[in-house]
């Protein structure tokens, strides 16, 4: 059984039915006195008497329709169900019809007008079947099509739920060896620099509240990211020391831009584990954010070897925060509008990531 208030089409509905049968009684008024000639008077009640009975009938075949959902017009016994209760309550109006009509002839003083032979049931009947059945069609599409609507919705609105918890469970992800070298570094250092180590621990408590209470939110600016980036560098020196050099080149008007979040600071970790940590010497991490047109463009090189069979296996069996939770986010938030791609030349890798600028740039211009 259906509810009057599952569907926008309740409080619209007697809008309707007066608007489609006082067409219908105007229309009919028209023709009788266009083609007649007759009494004025008598076309005039007539045409109102029909109104009167469907206004009183139509409501009942409504409630019969949500009571018993008939409402899916793709199903052929909804319809027949339809018919039936159309032959019904058009007769029923028929009947009222005549009853009105001959109170009014009554009162009127014009007892030898007063018809009420079936016969003259059956042709009102035949009318009112018509223009019954078609008001109940129209009535039942548009409440099928409003159903199917509402049912797009609900599953458009399930299915942003499911990739809101989805993001949420890939960016409340953590990697632990990350936190346990991080702590033990921190309480090496405490021997030999204890001003130091309180600065990276500082620099690990932000980097710690940064990604816990941001893992609900889709995206976050360009320029919070990079300062919790700058916080995990500063961890990831105290371990590489000389080994790590890191720069960066971002342009500067994108800092309020919005990227997903922890993004940035991922492509950063994945290069740190499988290019600066397999490094024998010195290896270079650079970081490059620019636009080109509508897109945002990220940048991250590092040495490395993807040639090399194992490390790309070992690279896609990370269970971190790595390549295959990028790529994951970004099919969430982007589909296929946004790219990721690894690529590596002369022993440099390069990860690159685009998006598209205006899909969650809400307070910039596209200039």
């Amino acid at each position: 059984m259906l509810s009057d208030s599952t569907s926008n089409l309740g409080s619209r509905f007697w809008a309707l039915l007066i608007i489609f049968w006082g067409f219908i009684a105007l229309s009919i008024l028209l023709i009788q006195q266009s083609l007649t000639n007759g009494d004025l008077k008598t076309h005039v009640v007539f045409s109102i008497t029909l109104f009167v009975s469907a206004i009183v009938t139509c409501p009942v075949i409504k409630w019969l329709i949500h009571y018993f959902d008939w409402t899916n017009a793709r199903n052929v016994s909804t319809w027949v169900y339809l018919v039936i209760a159309c032959i019904v309550g058009s007769y029923s109006a028929a009947i009222l019809i005549n009853a009105l009509l001959g109170g009014y002839y009554l009162l009127a003083g014009k007892a030898s007008m007063f018809v009420f032979f079936w016969n003259a049931v059956y042709s009102i009947w035949l009318l009112m079947n018509l223009l019954m059945l078609l008001w109940t069609v129209i009535y039942v599409i548009l409440v099928y099509v409003n159903k199917l609507s509402s049912m797009e919705l609900k599953q458009s609105e399930a299915a942003l739920k499911l990739k809101e918890a989805q993001l949420n469970s890939l960016i409340g992800q953590l990697n632990p060896h990350f936190l346990f070298n991080s702590l033990n570094n921190i309480r090496s250092l405490m021997l030999e620099d204890v001003s130091k180590s309180r600065d990276v621990l500082t620099s690990l408590s932000d980097f710690l509240r940064y990604s816990l209470s941001n893992n609900n939110q889709a995206f976050q600016t360009i320029e919070n990211e990079l300062n919790i980036v700058r916080d995990y560098i500063a961890l990831a020196l105290v371990q590489y020391e000389e080994r790590l050099d890191y720069h960066e080149n971002i342009d500067e008007s994108l800092l309020a831009y919005k990227v997903p979040p922890m993004l940035i600071q991922l492509l950063i970790e994945n290069a740190i584990r499988h290019g600066i940590d397999r490094c024998q010497g010195k290896g270079k991490l650079g970081l490059t954010i620019s636009r080109c047109k509508d897109n945002i463009i990220i940048n991250v090189v590092n040495p490395g070897d993807l040639t090399q069979k194992v490390a790309i296996n070992e690279q896609q069996r990370s269970t971190g925060l790595g390549i295959k939770n990028i790529k994951q986010r970004l099919n969430l938030l982007f589909n296929e509008q946004a790219s990721f791609n690894l690529s590596e030349d002369n022993g440099v890798v390069k990860a690159e990531v685009i998006f598209p600028l205006k899909k969650h740039n809400d307070t910039q211009s596209q200039g």
